[in-house]
């Protein structure tokens, strides 16, 4: 398994898998595709490939982030935005490895962490990949959600 870039090839599939993974509709991936494959910003969006094959994928913004948490998260800590896996892949590892792939980006985007929101049943996995439970916060879409910050030591 390998993990890599998005890349405007991944269309048709990421789309199936996002449809697969995370039950949503064609035209609401088909719009998020737009938006991360070819951004100039600090966004990305990465993929799981297991022998070819789309399994999981993640987003990651270092700028621009929509949450409504404190400013100074959204100015010094990349946000992961979304972290999906096909369930026949989950309680593997994988989000685990995707999520260890995202702090690469903290000295390349000059960060101090990384935080996300999820719901109360994904505490404990972000917990025992070093993400301490902060507290609660309100989502862009206006649902309370678990704040789960990982900060860089020094």
């Amino acid at each position: 398994m390998k993990i890599r870039e998005l890349i405007k090839e991944d269309r048709a599939e990421w789309i199936e898998l996002v449809r697969k993974a995370d039950n949503r509709d064609k035209e609401w991936a088909d719009e998020k595709f737009s938006r991360y494959v070819g951004s100039k910003k600090m966004k990305k969006m990465f993929v799981m490939e297991d022998k070819g094959k789309l399994v999981g994928f993640m987003a990651i913004k270092g700028e621009d982030n929509e949450e409504n948490v404190r400013e100074e998260l959204n100015d010094d800590f990349i946000l992961v935005c979304w972290i999906a896996l096909l369930p026949e892949y989950r309680g593997r590892g994988i989000g685990s490895k995707l999520l260890k792939h995202a702090v690469r980006y903290l000295k390349k985007w000059d960060k101090k962490g990384i935080f996300l929101g999820c719901s109360d049943n994904r505490t404990n996995f972000y917990v025992r990949n070093g993400y301490s439970h902060e507290g609660k916060f309100l989502n862009g879409w206006g649902d309370k959600e678990n704040l789960m910050i990982m900060k860089v030591k020094g």
